[in-house]
């Protein structure tokens, strides 16, 4: 249920953007939205076949939280990234932002 109350005073509770931002780790951004257009002219599930070949290519057998987000997108695989193949996040970066 969202709070009720004076919006000021809610609004002044909440951290500012600025604060939210220093305390992430990482922000992803929608690949296909105002502020990114990554993939912009090809189908999501594509693209996350693509990223699971990739991976697959430098992990060699990829672990089973990797091959079970691939068909539901490259969110999915990213997310699964930290604890399955955490060394693989900077080498993913990479392919994500070369061209």
């Amino acid at each position: 249920m969202p709070p009720t109350g004076n919006p000021q005073a809610l609004a002044a509770q909440r951290p500012s953007l600025a604060e939210t931002m220093q305390a992430a780790h990482a922000v992803l951004l929608d690949f296909d939205g105002p502020v990114c257009a990554l993939f912009a002219h090809y189908p999501i599930l594509n693209v996350a076949i693509h990223m699971r070949d990739y991976l697959a290519e430098h992990l060699g057998e990829l672990p089973s939280a990797i091959t079970q987000a691939a068909p539901r997108g490259p969110y999915r695989i990213l997310a699964a990234l930290p604890d399955t193949a955490p060394q693989m996040i900077p080498t993913i970066n990479t392919w994500l932002t070369c061209c």
